[in-house]
């Protein structure tokens, strides 16, 4: 059974969106910080829309800008700033194109393996609110569904460089009562237990899943982009 998307209107400004992502809260981070990641999931494929350019300055104070763009409309950009960062935790941005802009909050909390994901949209208005929140019901759970895609794509990388680590460790390692010479660099002299490789390596790993070249992660997931681009399009 796939976790369910929540969308929720809390009050007459503020919109909640949840969902449980069957991945450790580093990694689901990093697919909202890293712009090539960002690009693999946040836009929703059946819209045909396409993010275009990503650039992020993810630091407090750091600014973003996205570019959207759709066979069918000229291409819009949404940009802010970063006013709250905690790594694997919690991102806070603005969404400064309009005058409409929201507040987001995006929190990741990790338990037992998986992150439960909760945003939440503070807007100056209750019109405001109202023009946003148009085709996010459908957008929001589609793109969350590309971003599940992404972290099996993710975990998997990650299981088969700790494979190979582990391979390459057991390679250069000598059991039983044969000596080694001092001089013979080896991980694992005289144990029967394999090397893992550290959390750091692995993190390092997960970075190199840019190699995947997709895209970066608060890719506007920064909020309700989704609903606000709809709109643009239906009304053209």
């Amino acid at each position: 059974m796939k976790d369910r998307t929540t969308v929720e209107r809390k009050s007459e400004r503020e919109l909640v969106v949840t969902r449980t992502f069957n991945g450790p809260a580093r990694i689901v981070f990093e697919a909202w910080t890293k712009p090539e990641l960002l690009k693999r999931w946040w836009a929703p494929k059946s819209t045909g829309v396409s993010l275009l350019s990503c650039e992020m300055d993810v630091r407090v104070g750091g600014r973003y800008r996205f570019k959207f763009g759709h066979e069918a409309s000229k291409p819009m950009a949404f940009f802010g700033k970063y006013i709250e960062v905690t790594p694997h935790s919690r991102l806070v941005w603005t969404n400064d194109e309009s005058d409409d802009g929201a507040i987001t909050t995006v929190t990741f909390e990790e338990k037992g393996g998986k992150t439960l994901l909760v945003m939440h949209e503070l807007y100056p208005s209750k019109e405001a609110l109202d023009r946003a929140i148009a085709g996010m019901e459908g957008g929001m759970p589609e793109t969350f569904e590309q971003l599940d895609e992404l972290l099996v794509t993710l975990g998997a990388s990650v299981g088969r460089s700790m494979k190979s680590s582990i391979s390459r460790s057991a390679a250069g390692c000598h059991f039983g009562t044969q000596p080694v010479s001092p001089k013979t660099e080896n991980p694992c002299v005289g144990s029967s237990m394999l090397s893992l490789p550290p959390p750091d390596s692995v993190a390092s790993h997960s970075r190199g899943f840019r190699a995947v070249r997709g895209a970066h992660r608060l890719g506007k997931t920064f909020r309700d982009l989704n609903g606000r681009f709809l709109a643009h399009i239906r009304r053209e």
